[in-house]
């Protein structure tokens, strides 16, 4: 039997799998539930967890080094080691160490990339919306874009930095469509089209995207 990881949550249900980020495959169960249970469910769902496996190896990249391709704004940018410098300018400028390390140094580059871009085009596109934003920052989310809160405060995730400039405008225009319904009612994707013409493409295009690139 593939090793996995039984994970349990009292206000879980239903069991589901998933893959963590850590590529282990994680059995998610309400209590109670045992590992001859969680091993049988794997073996009856075999094809789901290939697919799971499949998505995941398409997704995570490589190990970093030099010459490994990161993506800014939906353009592949090659990493080039350096002593100290953590910068970008047409290049992932990183310093060699441990992979751990070197990881740690590209999100903080991708988190100042992130504030540098995404904050102001934020505030530029709220104020062309006709919306009014109480704050946005950067987050560490990995499985939300971004969000909006009552109170009209938005952040979105640093990994969104990754991704070309007309789909982050996409998630922008989502959180600030919140602004006037915070729900995903039908009025809320009419709200969400007057924003953004072509949500619903630009929405296929984000998920295409995820899929068919290796982003961090």
């Amino acid at each position: 039997m593939s090793n996995f990881r039984l994970v349990y949550s009292a206000r879980r249900r239903r069991i589901a799998l998933q893959i963590a980020p850590d590529g282990v495959l994680e059995v998610l169960a309400p209590p109670g539930v045992g590992m001859d249970e969680a091993e049988s469910l794997i073996s009856r769902h075999r094809g789901v967890v290939e697919r799971l496996i499949s998505r995941y190896q398409r997704t995570v990249p490589d190990a970093l080094g030099e010459g490994t391709l990161c993506f800014y704004r939906g353009t592949a940018y090659p990493v080039q080691l350096s002593c100290r410098l953590i910068a970008f300018d047409g290049k992932f400028l990183l310093p060699a160490g441990t992979p751990g390390a070197m990881k740690t140094a590209l999100e903080s580059l991708y988190r100042k990339l992130a504030a540098a871009y995404i904050l102001p085009r934020a505030a530029s596109l709220a104020a062309s919306c006709g919306v009014e934003i109480k704050g946005c920052a950067i987050s560490g989310a990995r499985t939300r874009y971004g969000s909006c809160t009552a109170q009209g405060k938005c952040s979105f995730s640093w990994r969104l930095i990754q991704y070309p400039d007309d789909l982050i405008d996409y998630v922008i225009c989502h959180e600030l469509a919140h602004r006037r319904e915070m729900n995903h009612s039908p009025r809320f994707y009419r709200v969400l089209e007057t924003f953004c013409p072509g949500s619903e493409a630009k929405r296929r295009q984000l998920a295409d995207f995820s899929e068919n690139h290796k982003l961090f």
